[in-house]
């Protein structure tokens, strides 16, 4: 083989992997590769003392590729600024993943736990598909996954059905309480039944009557002679 041949051969295939390289490089990245840059710049923002960017960051890599990860930072993002209910809210995401690994669920669980010893919770028994509300704001259906959590201090419980009165109770919220509450709906009234419009039957029935009796009397006597018109040729 000719030295020549073989360089040219040689150039050609360098040429190529190099093309190949540019091809790979002008690919954008998957949601996969986005998630995990948004995961690294919320690590460095947690540790920078910035906690609601880390939390930003954190959210924004779990909607683009969902991670144990990414919810279990995010829970600690919320804990660190107190935001005790959305930090439960983002470690429980975090156990609920099938990609959870055991470290990362010991230590969930373990943050949890001292979460819960912060806030009071509330066991809610009633109707499926009743509508939970706190203070004016939803927080989901039931049955619940698991109790419902509510900061120290009183709130608002609203619960909803179609087919049933609103119900409103007001309750005092204690650290670490553990409380099982009944919400007894009460069935609405069943609507009035439409009555019958006998009115009009009689007012139908009056008309139908009173021509008849005109019609009687056109028939017998159709034109006495002080109320008919007559037409002279």
């Amino acid at each position: 083989m000719r030295v020549g041949s073989l360089e040219r051969r040689l150039t050609v295939f360098f040429l190529l992997l190099a093309w190949a390289g540019v091809a790979r490089a002008a690919e954008p990245p998957s949601p996969e590769e986005r998630a995990a840059a948004h995961l690294e710049a919320g690590n460095a923002r947690l540790e920078a003392g910035d906690f609601a960017g880390a939390a930003a960051e954190y959210r924004a890599g779990h909607a683009l590729y969902p991670r144990a990860s990414l919810l279990f930072n995010l829970g600690l993002a919320e804990l660190r600024q107190e935001h005790l209910l959305e930090a439960a809210e983002a470690l429980e995401g975090a156990l609920a993943r099938p990609d959870a690994t055991a470290e990362v669920t010991e230590q969930a669980r373990e943050q949890l736990d001292r979460i819960d010893q912060k806030l009071a919770l509330y066991q809610l028994n009633g109707l499926r598909g009743t509508a939970l509300s706190v203070d004016g704001r939803a927080r989901g259906a039931l049955p619940l996954d698991g109790p419902l959590r509510l900061v120290p201090g009183p709130h608002r419980l609203g619960a909803t059905l179609d087919g049933y009165r609103p119900l409103e109770r007001e309750v005092a919220a204690v650290p670490g309480a553990h409380v099982t509450l009944q919400l007894a709906l009460e069935p609405l009234p069943p609507p009035p039944k439409p009555r019958p419009r006998y009115w009009l039957w009689g007012t139908i029935g009056a008309a139908v009557a009173a021509g008849a009796v005109v019609s009687y009397l056109l028939l017998r006597d159709p034109c006495r002679a002080e109320q008919c018109l007559t037409f002279k040729n």
